[in-house]
């Protein structure tokens, strides 16, 4: 480009500055908004849709989760299993939450290691040695409305009560403990759902005969492929297994699916991400529309100018 054709160019743009200002900036504000709905609406779809996915990643809980009510011992030879790359075992109590109605709440030691480890979201997690502290899942504190430095006073049922749901047993026979929750924690959907306090080993030391059953969290050497497989071996212990002392309807070992409720969010998670998709594909198209009219509305009103100027 000449200097002659440089300057010409400079000329008409500051003339259009000067003539137009308040339109241009109101186009490009409109420009701006239309990138900014753009990358805010595509970032937050995409952040929608794999949440599910991501919190399961986080907590890592493994491959399949066995329910184990035939004692420790039943764990024990599940855990051994040669299928099994590694595991985590959690203890299981139920207790009887002090207050104005009578409410029922399970309780699961919380795990060591790297496998199944909730991701903290307020305050921090229990000490294992603390026999008196609590960590508590986001569903609970959401309904009863608890938090970090709450008590909770809690009867705990016997492990033969635990059986005796159905007949009743009047009032718990356990110790009856005092525990101040020190942090809140966010699991997948249907892990912990029914433990939703996460009690230390040394509470669990203290009262075995509270210990209601055990539920292990284990990671296959097959991984997912060799669900299948790994529940035939559990049913084969199962089956030799005897059976629970006062609890014959309960099977002594089950398998499930840990992640049985994030795939069942994650169903639900693509329809709305399909809902959010279609909001912001018209958001988009109503405002490229208006782009498109504002950068118009210019353009006709200087329609004389860039006649001449051309």
């Amino acid at each position: 480009m000449t200097t002659f054709a440089r300057g010409a160019v400079v000329s008409i743009a500051s003339f259009e500055w000067r003539q137009r200002r308040p339109s241009i900036v109101a186009v490009g504000l409109v420009a701006g908004v239309v990138g900014g709905v753009l990358a805010g609406g595509a970032a937050l779809t995409s952040r929608t849709a794999s949440a599910p996915e991501r919190l399961a990643a986080a907590v890592d809980v493994g491959d399949a989760s066995v329910s184990v009510f035939g004692g420790r011992e039943l764990a024990d030879e599940i855990a051994a299993l040669e299928s099994i790359e590694r595991y985590a075992s959690t203890t299981i109590f139920v207790g009887q939450l002090a207050g104005d109605q009578v409410q029922y709440v399970g309780m699961v030691s919380a795990p060591p290691g790297a496998l199944v480890q909730p991701v903290v979201m307020a305050g921090r997690r229990a000490d294992p040695a603390v026999a008196n502290e609590v960590m508590i899942t986001e569903r609970i504190a959401d309904v009863g409305g608890f938090g970090p430095g709450d008590v909770l006073t809690v009867s705990l049922l016997t492990a033969e009560e635990v059986t005796q749901f159905d007949t009743g047993f009047g009032e718990p026979d356990g110790a009856t403990v005092e525990l101040e929750v020190v942090g809140v924690a966010r699991t997948p959907t249907g892990v912990f759902d029914t433990g939703p306090l996460l009690i230390t080993p040394a509470l669990v030391e203290l009262h075995p005969e509270s210990v209601a059953g055990v539920a292990l969290y284990v990671e296959l050497r097959a991984g997912r492929a060799g669900v299948a497989a790994f529940t035939e071996e559990v049913d084969a212990i199962a089956a030799a297994a005897d059976p629970t002392p006062g609890g014959d309807e309960f099977l002594p070992a089950v398998v499930e699916d840990p992640l049985a409720g994030t795939r069942a969010l994650d169903h639900s998670s693509r329809v709305l991400v399909g809902g959010m998709t279609i909001a912001l594909a018209v958001a988009v198209l109503a405002a490229l529309l208006a782009l498109a009219q504002a950068t118009g509305r210019h353009h006709a009103r200087s329609a004389g100018n860039q006649r001449i100027e051309r």
